[in-house]
């Protein structure tokens, strides 16, 4: 008997058949693709934004369509819908293939096997035809993976929207810091009581299924100074930002990269009108002044007259080479009443998507700049 099992893997190996010699064992290289998406749901046309997330879920077995030919991405997620795509989750992970089927009800054994493997609790729901709340969505999706597989990638102190005391709270920032929840905004607001739709569901199971896929986005805060000369000023910075002044704001991330905002006032006795363009009339000549005043050479430099509501302002966003590196530097340059206010945005940052966070994120009086900044191709 003892020469069976190495007679056996021999056979195995020489046959290319080692995986289906031995069961796989649980993680996350069970996750294959085992289909082949070409086009086959109408209703999610090239142009659709979650097309990747559907594609993943039909290639994978995570999901299928409510029809050979329709995936229904606007529909709403009901919780057996909820409990199925968690147990496949869970058992793709565990033994490397689905082999759950409908039942009477169609999702029961789908529950079954959540409530035996702890993914749901024995009664959880009265009704599984109800539309799943993001929320219950979250605690179902976090149980069917081992903590271990959903590490976090980035620190998230608060999510809009959802209460530390809120009943699954626990899950929700668990998958938040994971990089599998985003939130629909730069704030990462999540309504955890509020119905999913499918098409929302696939994008956040393919990031459960694939690490890849997750996301390390820096979710962003809006502050408002206390200051009343600076009360109508709102900025949007990323979470964990600390103050440097009463003027100014700072980032830094676990490389050493940083953003810092500053606003500087002055008194307005230059513009007697209240206007930016009675001070400055060109953008030439604002990029001039702003020029004149940096320590450092600049390049790439950009002028754009913006307004945010009734104020004019010039936007000037450049390239300045400090110390042997090149940081990214934008101006904000306002008249606004008695004063005259100088908002600008250093970073260090290699990856722009946070500066243009910043820069498109000042507000004045609430309203938002006229025209969203984003770098010129090369």
């Amino acid at each position: 008997m003892r020469r069976v099992v190495p007679l056996l893997l021999a056979v195995c190996l020489a046959l290319g058949l080692a995986l289906p010699c031995q069961a796989a064992g649980a993680g996350m290289a069970n996750f294959q693709k085992i289909s082949t998406y070409s086009g086959q749901f109408a209703d999610v046309p090239e142009t659709h934004w979650g097309l990747s997330a559907v594609k993943t879920c039909y290639e994978y077995g995570l999901m299928k369509g409510s029809s050979d030919t329709a995936f229904l991405p606007g529909g709403t997620l009901t919780r057996a819908e909820a409990v199925v795509m968690a147990s496949r989750l869970h058992e793709i992970y565990s033994a490397g293939q689905s082999t759950l089927t409908n039942g009477s009800p169609w999702y029961q054994p789908y529950v079954d096997y959540a409530v035996e493997n702890k993914i749901l609790d024995a009664g959880a729901f009265a009704d599984y035809t109800a539309p799943a709340t993001r929320g219950e969505m979250a605690q179902i999706f976090c149980r069917a993976l081992p903590e271990s597989e959903l590490e976090s990638i980035r620190s998230v102190q608060s999510v809009r929207g959802v209460p530390q005391d809120h009943p699954y709270a626990g899950a929700i920032y668990v998958l938040y810091e994971a990089g599998v929840l985003t939130g629909s905004n730069q704030y990462g607001s999540f309504a955890p009581d509020d119905p999913i739709t499918r098409v929302e569901a696939a994008a956040i199971l393919s990031r459960m299924a694939l690490p890849q896929e997750r996301k390390d986005t820096v979710l962003m805060l809006p502050l408002t100074w206390q200051d009343s000369i600076l009360r109508f000023l709102t900025i949007d910075m990323p979470q964990g930002s600390q103050a440097l002044s009463n003027t100014s704001v700072y980032y830094q991330d676990e490389t050493g990269a940083y953003s810092v905002v500053t606003v500087s006032v002055f008194q307005n006795n230059v513009c007697p009108g209240g206007s930016t363009y009675d001070c400055v009339p060109t953008e030439e000549a604002m990029l001039e002044q702003v020029n004149s005043t940096l320590l450092y050479p600049a390049r790439n430099a950009v002028c754009d007259a913006v307004s945010y509501g009734a104020v004019d302002a010039y936007r000037t966003v450049m390239d300045v080479e400090m110390d042997g590196s090149t940081n990214k530097l934008g101006v904000i340059f306002f008249a606004r009443g008695d004063y005259l206010f100088d908002i600008s945005i250093e970073s260090t940052m290699e990856d722009l998507e946070l500066f243009h966070q910043v820069i498109n994120g000042i507000r004045v009086d609430g309203s938002q700049v006229s025209s969203l900044w984003d770098s010129p191709a090369e």
